[in-house]
């Protein structure tokens, strides 16, 4: 082994006496400028890049936003005016779930590349590149998440017609977790459904829905709701049966496996009277027919009486004509009994407060959508992209929804769970389009430059060592 390192370093000296004090002097400067140059770019690459997240309207809101970021240990930095946050790049999707969980809303993103294109491109064909944009902008924010590899968004945004009821409408999203570690609990989805709710500028979390890896429920809408709480008034219960019903039929329904979004609006009939209501039972002793005797009458009539004398007129006075007939006497008995029971009385007296529901009476809509992903990858080797054919105008040409022929039994299981009669019942289901884009290749600007230098230093190094064999062999 140590001969073998003399004779390499023996080469090697060999090799380096072949350069003259000049050439000697140029190899050892680019090698001192390569190794300044990849220090230069490691300082470069390796320096924090901050991305901005989110402008205060006032100082106070600035340090509640700052105190978030403290508590979630994520780096960040302020403007001169401290109103301007700034994150870290790599912390920058966990930063915004920090402030969706608290209540803050971050940033508009830039949208100059959603609405570039066409001068003939329509209004509803802008909002699907914004819904796309944002699509996009979410799935790389949960897989930015620890446990979450994958994951497949879909948002219903609704059109804003300039009406108060356009307005007022919330934005509906589906999750689907495709690959993640398990790690993901029902806890978590909770809170990745108030950043998503944040996000999208919702009120509340019931239009969100996050499916699990393996087609759990994770989180479906206001999953939480309880009618068990004290309500202030009937109408509130109204609401909170109506939440929690409409929650047990929408996990039913997602147990078919059939929709990968459920929407279900129940419409509860409530009888705001209340009622008082006696109730009487009569029953026999045990062992007897009859209850205990309480009053008794008896009356008992006997008489005898008849008429007697010599056949004929004989034992008439005088002035009389009749005939005495030859009959004997007569008699007659009359008995009466009056007899009162008791049998034993059960009483119940209730009183029906008012909020009573009556599900005859009451009616439930259901809207379903099954999401079919198309990859591009497909797209591409079915050769629907030939002539031309952008993967995006692919998109917008077939994102519209199909009605979908709803099975009789799905309306029948949610009459069963929902108690509510079937032909109070009405399901909608549609087929909806998800575009599932090919993987690219991430490069960036540094690795791009990194590249570039070290191709012109290896060709840098190659043309002074050719240059230096071709001056050996000219001498």
């Amino acid at each position: 082994m140590p001969e073998r390192l003399r004779e390499l370093w023996n080469r090697i000296k060999e090799w380096w006496s072949r350069f003259t004090t000049r050439q000697k002097g140029i190899i050892i400067g680019l090698a001192v400028m390569t190794v300044i140059i990849f220090v230069v770019i490691i300082v470069i690459v390796s320096k924090p890049q901050y991305t901005k997240l989110i402008t205060a309207e006032t100082s106070a809101k600035a340090a509640e936003v700052t105190a978030v970021l403290d508590e979630n240990n994520i780096k960040y930095r302020t403007s001169q005016d401290a109103l301007r946050i700034e994150v870290e790049n790599s912390q920058y999707s966990q930063a915004v779930l920090a402030l969706g969980s608290s209540g803050f809303v971050p940033d508009d993103f830039s949208l100059n590349d959603v609405f570039t294109g066409s001068l003939s491109a329509t209004t509803g064909e802008q909002n699907k590149r914004y819904q796309l944009y944002l699509e996009k902008k979410m799935s790389a924010v949960l897989t930015a998440i620890e446990g979450i590899d994958e994951v497949y968004v879909n948002f219903t945004i609704p059109e804003q017609t300039g009406t108060l009821i356009a307005q007022q409408e919330e934005a509906s999203a589906y999750i689907q977790l495709v690959k993640t570690d398990g790690s993901i609990t029902e806890s978590k989805a909770a809170n990745l459904a108030r950043a998503i709710a944040a996000f999208l500028r919702n009120d509340d979390l019931s239009h969100i829905t996050i499916l699990g890896e393996d087609g759990e429920l994770l989180f479906a809408g206001a999953d939480a709701g309880s009618i068990t709480g004290a309500a202030s008034s009937v109408t509130e219960l109204q609401s909170q049966a109506q939440t929690v019903l409409n929650s047990q039929v929408k996990r039913m329904l997602f147990g078919t496996a059939q929709f990968n979004n459920i929407e279900v609006v129940s419409n509860l009939q409530v009888d705001f009277a209340s009622y008082e209501k006696a109730i009487k039972k009569y029953t026999p002793n045990d062992g007897r027919a009859e209850g205990m005797l309480s009053h008794k009458e008896t009356y008992e009539n006997e008489s005898t009486s008849g008429i007697g004398g010599v056949p004929g007129t004989d034992s008439n006075g005088e002035g009389t004509t009749y005939v005495t007939s030859d009959y004997d006497q007569s008699s007659s008995t009359t008995t009466e009994t009056e007899e009162d029971y008791l049998p034993n009385e059960y009483s119940e007296y209730a009183t029906i407060a008012a909020g009573s529901i009556k599900k005859e009476s009451s009616s439930m809509a259901i809207t379903a959508i099954h999401y079919t992903y198309i990859k591009e990858e497909d797209v591409e080797r079915q050769g629907l992209l030939d002539g031309g054919l952008t993967w995006e105008d692919y998109q917008l040409a077939n994102s519209d929804t199909v009605r979908m022929e709803v099975d009789s039994d799905l309306i029948r299981a949610a009459a069963m769970a929902s108690g509510i009669p079937e032909e109070n019942i009405q399901i909608v289901a549609y087929t909806s389009p998800i575009f599932v884009d090919k993987e690219s290749l991430q490069i960036n600007w540094t690795t791009v430059l990194s590249a570039v230098l070290l191709l012109l230093i290896l060709g840098l190094l190659v043309f002074v060592v050719l240059r230096s064999m071709g001056s050996k062999k000219e001498e």
